[in-house]
């Protein structure tokens, strides 16, 4: 394979670019360049030389109290320690073996992060004679901890929230670009540019903190709400109901399961499985743990996970899929059903293929409904907004109170036509018989 390599590199010829000029091709005298595809494996090939002397103080996982004391992707190294002497000692010799090797650790891009409670006075580490500093807040492999947060994976959260947010307000600008787009077409989108952000590293936090998950939810509810023309008040279930797209929630957990089932099937010598092990025997002592999260999780979301997962053996990703989407149907089913305000939507008559009318729906599982596929977009916003109950009728506009009058009862809510009926969907659509107008457009 080495052979390979060095053969494909006595071969390669490189290029830069600038605008709409192009330099000469040019071969590397100087190994691989940064930013290679190669470059990463190399070096890690390269670090597989390194082995780390005992310490007291080292992070021990497993029932085999397996030494983690450090971690490492590419150049982008992790010490662990249990004390900042333990640490030091860390950091000291990876310098020396470092230097040995020609390279130089770059102290002003290290950090340190300490969980728990914290020395006084806070130690100072070294790294060649440099100081390197004390942080909150980090980032590893895309992760972001905090130290200081309950959950340390919130910055996280916030930050992936941001980033869809804005993947979202690009997606906005390229379907005005474009003079609109079929929501099918966008809903792809979405799960092209959005999903990921969403659910960026859900296998490693399982969502326990309400709060922190609230920031993504927010971000996928407002992405949809503004491509359907919806306010930000509107309901949540038809927003997954009608439009195909998973709530939030039981999509990361999805995902988190099929890791746990990756995790599972792991050789036992494998850090993963290490790892695995080490939060079976922390959650068998009744220990805060990444599998106890799991199960929290599972527990709040789809119980029926739970015999599952406690096997601790791996599970079909069919019968995965299968059981979470029974869960997730139910609730929003329930949600859809108790709401006072979704009367029409239960209502709605679909045909088959063969054309045949069916009757209302009885479960609401996630599907592009077919008035969904309207061309246009203000005939389909003008009827996602009534049949979303998030119309400009009395029925609506008056259910609140503002500064100006109360909230009026729905008796009350009188058509501003006639004044005879409630002016909600269905008298507006086929009953009111107080103005000409409506009576010539039905």
């Amino acid at each position: 394979i080495f052979d390979w390599i060095r053969m494909v590199y006595r071969s390669m010829e490189y290029f830069t670019t600038l605008g709409a000029e192009s330099s000469d091709s040019f071969s590397s005298s100087r190994g691989i360049l940064q930013g290679d595809p190669l470059s990463p494996l190399l070096f890690i090939l390269f670090l597989s030389d390194l082995t780390l002397p005992p310490d007291p103080d080292d992070v021990h996982l497993g029932p085999n109290d397996t030494p983690v004391p450090l971690l490492a992707q590419a150049d982008d190294i992790l010490g662990l320690s249990l004390s900042c002497p333990g640490l030091q000692r860390r950091l000291l010799f990876l310098a020396a073996w470092f230097g040995v090797q020609f390279l130089l650790v770059n102290a002003s891009k290290s950090y340190a992060m300490a969980f728990g409670p914290l020395p006084v006075p806070l130690p100072s580490l070294r790294i060649n004679e440099v100081a390197i500093a004390w942080v909150r807040t980090a980032k590893y492999l895309g992760a972001r901890l905090s130290s200081t947060d309950a959950n340390i994976f919130l910055p996280t959260y916030v930050k992936q929230s941001e980033k869809a947010d804005f993947s979202g307000s690009r997606v906005s600008r390229l379907v005005k670009t474009m003079n609109g787009l079929p929501l099918r077409d966008i809903f792809h989108i979405y799960n092209a540019r959005l999903d990921p952000l969403l659910t960026y590293g859900c296998e490693i936090m399982p969502d326990v903190t309400p709060t922190a998950l609230r920031h993504l939810e927010l971000s996928q509810r407002s992405f949809i709400r503004a491509r359907l023309a919806l306010h930000d008040s509107s309901l949540v279930a038809p927003l997954f109901t009608e439009t195909g797209i998973w709530p939030l929630a039981f999509r990361r957990l999805t995902l988190a399961v099929r890791y746990f089932s990756f995790l599972v099937s792991l050789p036992t010598e494998r850090l993963a499985s290490v790892a695995l092990q080490d939060s079976f025997l922390l959650h068998a002592s009744g220990l805060p743990c990444w599998f106890g999260d799991l199960l929290a999780v599972s527990s709040n979301l789809v119980p029926n996970l739970l015999p599952l997962l406690l096997l601790k053996s791996p599970i079909e990703r069919h019968i995965i899929q299968s059981t979470i989407s029974a869960a997730m149907t139910s609730a929003l089913t329930t949600s859809v059903l108790e709401s006072s305000k979704l009367g029409l939507l239960r209502a709605l008559h679909f045909r088959d293929r063969r054309g045949a009318l069916l009757p209302p729906r009885l479960s609401f599982a996630p599907a592009l409904q077919p008035y969904m596929k309207v061309p246009r977009d203000d005939p389909r916003n003008a009827l996602i907004r009534l049949v979303f109950s998030s119309h400009r009728l009395a029925s609506e506009t008056l259910r609140h109170g503002n500064r100006r009058r109360p909230r009026i009862p729905l008796e009350l809510r009188l058509c501003r036509f006639c004044a005879l009926h409630v002016e909600d969907e269905a008298h507006a659509l086929l009953q009111c018989a107080g103005d000409p107008f409506l009576i010539r457009l039905r």
